[in-house]
């Protein structure tokens, strides 16, 4: 409604010339009618017209009330500011520079703040229990957040006692193609079992399960709400229809809500992360390509599970010491 309406307001003003013909010659319609009235209950021509001018008043009046009815007023209004604001502003070039200047700090402070605001108090992640999850990453001298490889997660995965459970994550951005264009997305793999840890519901469907993550398993995809939306038009029929990834044909099995997100990773699709189907599975100077989330047992603190995989890390250096694979230092946030 409000946009049809700024529309209606953008046809009036780009026909203004239009407009006020339009107006004028309606008002000596109206006028000419009263006179032929007047006229036929017997005043002369020149009598009936003069009578009828003074009955209606000034045009200038009846224009102005039409102009306020449609809203040209306040477009006149607001021009005639803006001339008269670039003419006090040609006047004082040196004061124009300062205001400038202060808009633009101030604006773009003001949208900057917000933007904090908005990520870190407005749009918190929704997930169950914040407090007790945990993003694990690599640690090197130069970096502090750096990705593990396949075997390293799967090793703190089984060894670690300190969480529930260790989920891997990892960017997956396929070409993605059904009946419509296809399309570059932007996306993760991981663990089937992160979806129970950080306690998230679909909006349709399901999420992944343990069946998912499985070697050999029918292919299966999570879409986003944008996705959904935008491709889709928020079909709920869009489970169980297939799609392609990257040549690969997998079924749509659910629909995440709106407010799903994962730090610093886009999510339009999420698919299995398939550990052991993986041909990094057992290459220890692989890729590093995952970071971790776990989810804390009840009465564990951050500093015990740090110390727990800086345990592990001491041990897996100490298992693979005569190769050329180097175990870097798991960091918790």
């Amino acid at each position: 409604m409000i946009v049809a309406y700024l529309k209606s307001m953008a046809r009036r003003f780009l026909s203004r010339a239009q407009t006020e013909q339009e107006m004028q010659e309606e008002l000596q319609l109206h006028v000419q009618l009263r006179a032929d009235s007047l006229e036929r209950a017997g005043l002369d021509r020149a009598e009936a017209e003069r009578r009828a001018r003074t009955e209606f008043g000034s045009h200038v009046r009846f224009k102005e009330e039409c102009r306020e009815a449609m809203g040209g007023n306040a477009i006149d209004a607001a021009i005639q500011d803006v001339r008269f604001s670039l003419r006090s502003l040609r006047k004082s070039p040196g004061f124009s520079l300062v205001a400038v200047i202060t808009l633009a700090l101030g604006i773009g402070a003001t949208v900057a703040t917000f933007s904090v605001v908005n990520t870190v108090l407005l749009r918190p992640f929704a997930f169950s229990h914040p407090e007790k999850l945990l993003w694990v990453y690599s640690q090197r001298s130069d970096n502090p957040r750096t990705n593990f490889s396949l075997p390293e997660y799967c090793d703190y995965r089984d060894q670690a006692t300190s969480f529930e459970g260790l989920a891997g994550v990892a960017s997956f951005n396929p070409g993605f193609a059904d009946s419509g264009p296809p399309e570059r997305v932007q996306g993760v793999r991981m663990s089937a079992s992160a979806f129970t840890m950080l306690g998230m519901r679909p909006l349709l469907g399901r999420t992944l399960i343990a069946e998912d993550d499985r070697n050999g398993a029918r292919g299966v995809v999570v879409i986003s709400y944008g996705l959904w939306s935008r491709r889709y038009a928020r079909d709920p029929d869009v489970i169980g229809r297939a799609v392609n990834l990257n040549g690969e044909t997998r079924e749509i099995v659910g629909v995440l809500p709106p407010s799903f997100a994962l730090p610093n990773l886009d999510t339009e699709i999420v698919v299995p992360l398939q550990p052991d189907a993986d041909p990094r599975r057992n290459v220890r100077n692989s890729v590093n390509f995952l970071r971790m989330v776990g989810r804390l047992k009840p009465n564990v603190t951050t500093q015990q599970a740090h110390a727990e995989l800086e345990a592990i890390r001491q041990n897996l250096q100490r298992q693979w010491c005569c190769s050329q694979f180097s175990v870097r230092p798991a960091r918790c946030f």
